[in-house]
């Protein structure tokens, strides 16, 4: 059996989709070791990949002009900006999961706006590193470009809520992740586009000054 390892993952291309803003890539046994080396007190538990059903959306902000997708003649208008729900803010299992659906859905915000703000807000990166992902991100809407696709849709989220003080929190998060394109113009794309993809992705999350932060996030592999 190889050894466990982590990846650091940045967006080096000269785009950025969510295959390139993980901070960490997991294997199942890699975390387990985190969790049991520290960062969780007592045993670690086992990163079991059963799931409960996503409910309604997060709720957004109210726009006047109604929201149009992008599409391949032109990028996305009057994007529903997200809103946290009060039960995010709570310090309990449910805060979490409703947190987590939110944080997701700044991603999407962020994938037809080109905006990473909320996205990034939450997570505790190194500055350089949220700087080189907004710049990539910049890129995509540069000179009139949009993209079309990439939003990422929860299908479902598994909290392993351990009482506190134990820290951190996992989320298990299936995701479905679309095919992304890049425009430069009406029906011209200026770079090849990324397929849709399927995975189970893990955050790692504590509770700090009454919001939840998101210490590490990254695709369960293996």
């Amino acid at each position: 059996m190889k050894p466990s390892r982590f990846c650091s993952m940045s967006p080096t291309r000269h785009n950025l989709s969510r295959r390139g803003a993980r901070s960490v890539l997991f294997s199942s046994a890699a975390l387990t070791a985190l969790l049991a080396s520290g960062c969780q007190g007592g045993e670690a538990p086992t990163p079991v990949q059963t799931v409960t059903a996503v409910s309604a959306p997060t709720p957004t902000a109210a726009t006047g002009p109604s929201y149009k997708q992008a599409s391949a003649n032109g990028k996305a208008l009057n994007v529903p900006v997200p809103v946290m729900p009060p039960i995010a803010k709570q310090n309990s299992k449910q805060g979490l999961e409703a947190f987590t659906k939110y944080w997701y859905s700044t991603y999407t915000y962020a994938v037809q706006t080109g905006d990473l703000k909320l996205w990034l807000e939450s997570q505790d990166l190194p500055k350089d590193q949220a700087i080189d992902y907004q710049k990539a991100m910049d890129r995509n809407f540069a000179k009139g470009r949009w993209t079309v696709g990439g939003r990422a849709l929860v299908q479902a989220v598994d909290v392993k809520w351990v009482k506190q003080p134990v820290e951190p929190q996992q989320v298990f998060v299936r995701v479905n992740e679309e095919a992304i394109s890049y425009y430069a113009a009406p029906s011209k794309t200026w770079q090849a586009s990324i397929p849709a993809t399927k995975q189970t992705e893990v955050l790692l999350t504590t509770f700090v000054d009454g919001q939840w932060r998101i210490n590490a996030h990254g695709i369960v592999s293996g």
